[in-house]
C-alpha cells in the first residue's frame, strides 16, 4: 500500500489583506493486491484514491512571456484535452 498526505497552508501572501494564497490538502491512497494461482499466473489489483482542496494556481496564462498570442498553442480556456495512458 501507497499512501500520501500534504497539506500546504499557501506559499503566497495577499499583500491587501495579509491571507495566504496557493494553499492545498491533498490525500492519495494506492492499495495493490496480487494473487498467484500458479508458478505461471500473477493477477494484480490496483485501487486509487484521491481527495484534493485547494486555491488553485496562483496565475496562468495562455500567451508567451511578451504577451503574444499563438507562441507555440493558443489553448482556448474553455477546451478539454483529455489524457489516456496506455501500457501494453
Amino acid at each position: 500500500m501507497t499512501s500520501y498526505y500534504n497539506n500546504d497552508e499557501g506559499w503566497f501572501e495577499n499583500e491587501f489583506d495579509g491571507d495566504d494564497f496557493g494553499a492545498i490538502e491533498q490525500t492519495r491512497v494506492r492499495p495493490v493486491l496480487t494473487w498467484n494461482p500458479d508458478a505461471r499466473t500473477e493477477l494484480i489489483l490496483r485501487y486509487e484514491y484521491s481527495e484534493s482542496e485547494g486555491d488553485g494556481p496562483a496565475a496562468q496564462t495562455h500567451t508567451n512571456g511578451f504577451g503574444v498570442s499563438g507562441a507555440f498553442d493558443n489553448l482556448d480556456l474553455d477546451r478539454f484535452l483529455p489524457y489516456f495512458h496506455f501500457k501494453i
